[in-house]
C-alpha cells in the first residue's frame, strides 16, 4: 500500500526507488506485487532490487506456472535489458 502511493505520488513524494522497494518487500506474499516490481524496472531502469536474481528466479518461475501476466512481465525487462538485473559479472560492450 505504502509502496503505491509513493509511486503515485498523491499523498507522499514520489519515489521510485523507495516505490520498488516497498513493493518489493511486499511481494514476498503477494505475486501481483512481485510482477509490478519486474514492470518497473523494466520501465524505470534505475532503481535496483536488493536481490536481482531471486527477482529474476521468481518471475521465471511464475511464467513457467502459466500465472496470469507473468510472461509479459518477464519479457519487458528482457526487451530494455535494465542495469537492476545485472550483478557485475556481465561483459560491458
Amino acid at each position: 500500500m505504502l509502496g503505491q502511493l509513493t509511486l503515485e505520488g498523491k499523498l507522499v513524494p514520489r519515489d521510485i526507488q523507495e516505490a520498488v522497494n516497498l513493493i518489493d518487500r511486499a511481494s514476498t506474499w503477494d505475486f501481483n506485487a512481485r510482477m509490478q516490481v519486474v514492470r518497473l524496472l523494466a520501465e524505470y531502469p534505475e532503481p535496483r532490487v536488493s536481490h536481482p536474481k531471486c527477482t529474476l528466479y521468481n518471475a521465471v518461475q511464475a511464467a513457467e506456472l502459466d500465472e496470469p501476466g507473468a510472461i509479459q512481465a518477464l519479457i519487458e525487462p528482457k526487451l530494455s535489458a535494465p542495469p537492476s538485473f545485472r550483478t557485475g559479472r556481465e561483459p560491458v560492450n
